[in-house]
């Protein structure tokens, strides 16, 4: 009797292979034959998940960023200032985060041109919902200040900022060579948060 295999168990096992593999090769220099040979199945088996190389990459670059973002949300809930709980959000850019969150954003880096003014239809749907799920949590950060401090409602406006900020300045740290992103964001949430002390 063949043996079942459970499609998104397996689905998993070979997005968590692969991660690995951009990990050690980049996402460019990544063999999709070699990779499959490594999985010892053959190429109708593997197409059976996934049709192309970029489905696959679109596919761990989804699963890893969910994942953050939910590891982001818990490191959020721990904090209980206002720019603790910034700076967690923004962790990405100012703090020398763990491996899991290094590994992940080289793999980011590799693919970036793929999600930019993007015409597929899937990678536009899962920028919007990373983007909704982003602006969730940032706005709850911002809402909650606003509540705790009395402030008017217009101040929320400096999250949508912040978002654009952090967006910009990492592109320019891609760009520019010499570019301290980290400082540099670093001084800005440090402006955002003096505005909400007054």
């Amino acid at each position: 009797m063949p043996k079942i295999v459970d499609f998104e168990k397996r689905i998993e096992e070979i997005c968590d292979l692969a991660y690995f593999t951009f990990i050690e090769v980049g996402v460019k220099n990544f063999s999709l034959n070699s990779f499959i040979s490594s999985l010892k199945m053959s190429k109708g088996q593997f197409y059976y998940y996934f049709n192309t190389k970029e489905d696959l990459v679109f596919e761990v670059v989804k699963r890893k960023s969910y994942k953050l973002i939910e590891h982001a949300k818990d490191e959020i809930a721990k904090q209980t200032s206002f720019r603790d709980k910034l700076f967690k959000f923004f962790t990405r850019h100012i703090d020398d985060v763990g491996q899991a969150h290094q590994m992940c954003n080289k793999i980011i880096n590799d693919v970036l041109h793929m999600y930019l003014n993007t015409t597929n239809p899937q990678i536009r749907k899962f920028n919007e919902e990373i983007y909704a799920v982003m602006f969730e949590i940032i706005d709850k950060i911002f809402e909650d200040e606003i509540i705790k401090k009395g402030l008017p409602q217009e101040y929320k406006k400096h999250a949508r900022i912040a978002m654009a900020v952090s967006d910009g300045m990492y592109l320019q740290s891609l760009i520019l060579r010499d570019y301290d992103v980290k400082n540099e964001f670093e001084n800005y949430l440090n402006y955002i948060v003096k505005i909400f002390e007054g």
